[in-house]
């Protein structure tokens, strides 16, 4: 399954660094319900096994935050860990109602904990849609500077593949060749903690063994999937499995 929160926002805005904004909000939750599991995930740079995506009403961008339609905001948030998933959802349920204070005077509360459930085919090729966009780093050591690729840049596919190798690896999943082809897809520029990325977004055919493209589908796939990247829905089936 997935986590659906729903908050209510004090004034009909939020920053535009949205993601920053739930991040921090899930390191309260975390904090107050699991202390000892929040310094796990937190306390050093571990691979987390869980993404989330926003959905913002009406969104339109005016300087430094989004003008909305409605005063609310919404989460989608998802892990292949049962027991994490569990945990987020009970930190979750205990800060429902507490005004948490935003960016630039605002302030929001969780008023809703749900779930919707989940539904990987077993199937080798899928089409899929990023709900929160993709993020593909390339970090040179020697330097310490990173370089972000969307999915027209040159090395592309060989970045992600390292990165799902990395990560396929660490969950005890058969390393296989991960291939992403664009069908209805764009670039885009995305906010994250005062920092911005370029990244890729829309509708893709994702071919890779059924076991990690399920993993993908529950954890998210590429960089900074637990800063709110990579999470995507399955929307149909791929060529390979027609």
């Amino acid at each position: 399954m997935r986590i659906e929160l729903t908050f209510a926002l004090k004034e009909p805005f939020i920053t535009a660094d949205d993601r920053g904004v739930v991040i921090s909000f899930l390191k309260y939750a975390l904090s107050n319900k699991y202390p000892e599991l929040f310094a796990r995930l937190y306390g050093a740079n571990v691979s987390k096994t869980f993404s989330f995506s926003t959905f913002l009403p009406g969104a339109k961008l005016m300087g430094d935050c989004y003008s909305l339609s409605l005063n609310t905001v919404r989460v989608r948030l998802s892990s292949s860990e049962r027991e994490l998933l569990v945990a987020l959802y009970n930190a979750m349920m205990n800060a429902r109602f507490i005004d948490y204070p935003l960016p630039q005077g605002n302030s929001f509360r969780l008023t809703r904990v749900g779930y919707s459930n989940t539904f990987p085919t077993g199937a080798s090729t899928e089409i899929i849609k990023f709900l929160s966009p993709l993020v593909v780093r390339c970090h040179d050591r020697e330097t310490n500077e990173d370089e972000y690729l969307d999915f027209r840049s040159v090395g592309f596919p060989e970045r992600l593949q390292i990165i799902a190798d990395a990560y396929l690896q660490k969950r005890e999943i058969e390393p296989c060749a991960v291939i992403l082809r664009p069908l209805s897809a764009r670039s885009t520029v995305a906010i994250c903690l005062k920092r911005k990325f370029l990244c890729s977004f829309g509708t893709f055919e994702l071919s890779a063994s059924p076991e990690a493209i399920t993993e993908f589908y529950l954890a998210g796939i590429g960089s900074r999937r637990s800063e709110g990247f990579g999470l995507f829905d399955i929307v149909g089936r791929g060529r390979g499995d027609e």
